[in-house]
């Protein structure tokens, strides 16, 4: 809303001459403005979160593999060694 207010005030400048007018046009033009840059801002921290997202997802998938090999190679040395398996057991549906 305050932005068409904003763009109301400069299409009609002429009609608001009296000083009063023109200072809460002006406040109106600063509150957009400091509105505007905030939300670049805020707008810049999701796509940060974004990327960070994805740098965790592959770090989680890459942390998922070699934890598999690991227990997939514990389980080839069962026969040498009883109960490996069991201590480098992987489960996939683990949460973070």
């Amino acid at each position: 809303m305050l932005v068409r207010v904003h763009q109301f005030g400069v299409d009609n400048a002429e009609d608001f001459p009296s000083c009063v007018g023109a200072a809460q046009f002006s406040v109106v033009a600063t509150v957009v403005g400091e509105t505007e840059s905030k939300s670049t801002l805020h707008a810049g921290g999701f796509a940060e979160a974004a990327q960070q997202f994805e740098v965790k997802d592959t770090g989680r998938e890459n942390l998922r593999d070699e934890m598999s090999d690991i227990s997939r190679t514990a389980k080839s040395m069962e026969y040498e060694f009883d109960g490996i398996a069991d201590k480098f057991r992987f489960q996939r549906n683990m949460s973070d």
